[in-house]
Order: C-alpha cells, then sequence, then structure tokens
C-alpha cells in the first residue's frame, strides 16, 4: 500500500466502526420498548337488525306510537253532497246519530258516530271522519271504523281539544268495551296536508278507563288490580299525564289515585 494512503484508510476505518456501533444500539433500543397497541376506532353498537340502536335522554318519555289504532283508512268513499251542508246530512239515512266538526285552516273536518240496532238487541256503532274534496265533488270518508254486530263496544265518543298548541282542535276518539273491565280504547286524530285527518297516536287501552283534559294535556286513569279484586272494585287507579312534546305525545306523569279521586270520563 502506498504510504501516503494509509492515513486515509485508518481513518475511514474508524469511521465504519462508530456508524455501526451506533445503528446497534438504535435497533436494540427498539427492540427492548414494547409497541404501543393501535387505538380502536369508535364503533356504534348494532342491534339485531344491523341498526343503529339510539337510547332516549332520560329525561324524554318515549313517544306513544299508533300500534293498535281502531280507526282505518277505508276505500274513501265519496258522498256527493254540498261543501256547506250541516253534518247531520252525512248521517246515514234512517239511523240514530251526532256529528260535530273542527276547521282546520278554513276546511271544515266532520265526524259523524252512528248507533243501530243488532238482532240481539245491542247498539251497533260506527265513526266515520270527512273532509269535502272539490275534485271528486264531495265528502270523503278518510278514517272509519264499525263494530256492525255489537260486540266490540257499548259506546264511542268523540272529543275536540287543542292538544298541540296550535290553536287547532284535535279529536279523541274513544271506544268504550264490552264486558266488565269496560275498556277504553281512544285514538288522537291529527290532521295532515290539506286538513286530511289522520292518527297521531293510540296510547295503551285502560280497564274502566277515565279521560278528561285539562290545560291542553290528557290525564287517562286507568284501574289497578294489584290483588286480584273484581272488576267491579278496583282500589286504585294509575293515572298517567299525557302531553304533546317535541313532536310526540308522550307520557310525561303517572301516580296512583284512590278510586273517589278519579272523574267522570269525557270520552
Amino acid at each position: 500500500m502506498d504510504p501516503r494512503l494509509r492515513p486515509y484508510v485508518i481513518v475511514g476505518a474508524i469511521a465504519l466502526a462508530v456508524l455501526g456501533f451506533a445503528v446497534g444500539f438504535l435497533v436494540g433500543s427498539a427492540e427492548d420498548e414494547p409497541l404501543a397497541a393501535p387505538a380502536p376506532s369508535p364503533t356504534a353498537s348494532p342491534s339485531p337488525t344491523g341498526t343503529v340502536v339510539e337510547t332516549p335522554p332520560p329525561e324524554q318519555a318515549p313517544a306513544i306510537g299508533t300500534q293498535g289504532r281502531v280507526l282505518r283508512e277505508g276505500d274513501r268513499p265519496v258522498f256527493a253532497v254540498p261543501s256547506t251542508v250541516a253534518c247531520q246530512s252525512l248521517i246515514e239515512p234512517g239511523v240514530l246519530g251526532e256529528c260535530g266538526e273542527v276547521l282546520v285552516g278554513g276546511q271544515r273536518v266532520v265526524w259523524v258516530v252512528q248507533q243501530s240496532a243488532t238482532a240481539t238487541g245491542t247498539p251497533a256503532f260506527g265513526v266515520r271522519i270527512f273532509t269535502f274534496v272539490p275534485d271528486a265533488g264531495g265528502w270523503v270518508e278518510w278514517l272509519q271504523a264499525s263494530d256492525p254486530t255489537g260486540e266490540r263496544w257499548s259506546d264511542v265518543n268523540v272529543l275536540a281539544a287543542d292538544l298541540t298548541g296550535d290553536g287547532v282542535d284535535e279529536l279523541l276518539v274513544g271506544f268504550r268495551g264490552v264486558g266488565d273491565l269496560l275498556r277504553l280504547d281512544y285514538d288522537i286524530v291529527g290532521y295532515g296536508q290539506d286538513a286530511v285527518p289522520e292518527v297521531l297516536a293510540h296510547p295503551d287501552p285502560s280497564d274502566r278507563g277515565s279521560v278528561v283534559i285539562s290545560g291542553g294535556a290528557i290525564l287517562e286513569y286507568s284501574a289497578q288490580y294489584p290483588g286480584g279484586e273484581p272488576a267491579c272494585c278496583p282500589p286504585s287507579f294509575l293515572l298517567q299525564t299525557i302531553v304533546f312534546e317535541d313532536g310526540f305525545f308522550r307520557v310525561v306523569g303517572a301516580e296512583t289515585v284512590v278510586p273517589t279521586a278519579v272523574p267522570p270520563s269525557q270520552l
């Protein structure tokens, strides 16, 4: 080797040795430290059907749905009488009945409850709700329910009250069952586009039920039989307060009251 190159060779060897030592130290340090686990991605808990289940906040009561509703959409028959006729004109001839109406944006919504006799002597009730549709040339029956054999209801009543605070009366249509429990079913009817009536909610049926309206709220009383008492004589009633809140009807309060605290039903 050329003596003049020897110093350069020695310096290069020393530099390579130092570099190798540093790399080895860094690799060893990395192997000694545990690797951090990757943070899991947040996921929603799916329901058995694969949709995300959202739990409502504890301060918000569940909405009352329409399951079990009594009023149904029929085939929408048209009664060709003028828009200005009295509601009695929509009662079938020769049948006992009563009627009433609500103004919705200048449109008349008319309800009719009819009662006829059956072969057994029990009353047969039917209820229908109409609006006048100019394009159809008459009154269209949007909602209806009937008990032609008189086996389901002992009475049917309609109560108009503003339950949503919009200045327009909704309709509560109550169906009193036959039997010792005198169970009360009722639908809450509101209005869609062009004042077309529609069922907004159907609270659970109430045994020996009583419903009254107070300050825009529905007060519903239902008999309780904790000890299997006779149907005639419940020792207490469950009072539930139902209000329209955030676009739905909800039970916002419940308490037990004595039978003497139950008022006569408006339905």
